[in-house]
């Protein structure tokens, strides 16, 4: 029997780290792979949002939904995830719904080429790059 499985490893912070592919033919030989997206562990620097407080840097949390997931300061408040099948850039102090918004499907929201806003208030959308 062939095993393959991959999934996603955070050794304390270490940059290095990454998913792991663990391999097992059902004995007690194994073998284990270790490959880095080379993307992955990057954080996320919004800037210029009408919607100031969403500005600032986002750090790597985990995949959801097969994409990365940020999340800004340790508020809970903002978070940078691919749901419902687009990006969102959400303040939870402000809306409950995503302020800005892509529905091109990317891996990761640094390429992203038009995000949309909530509503005229919010705009003009912010930009979004990779650190």
């Amino acid at each position: 029997m062939f095993i393959q499985t991959t999934f996603l490893l955070r050794l304390f912070n270490d940059p290095q780290s990454g998913s792991i592919l663990f391999t097992t033919n059902g004995t007690q030989n194994s073998k284990i792979v270790f490959t880095i997206d080379p993307g992955l562990l990057d954080s996320v620097l919004v800037q210029n949002a009408a919607q100031t407080s969403l500005d600032g840097q986002y750090n790597y949390i985990t995949l959801l939904e097969g994409k990365p997931y940020y999340t800004k300061g340790s508020e809970g408040y903002y978070y940078i995830i691919w749901i419902n099948n687009r990006w969102n850039i959400f303040d939870f102090s402000e809306e409950s719904d995503a302020i800005y918004y892509s529905n091109e499907d990317v891996f990761y929201p640094w390429l992203v080429s038009t995000w949309t806003s909530l509503s005229p208030q919010y705009n003009p959308p912010p930009t979004v790059t990779r650190l």
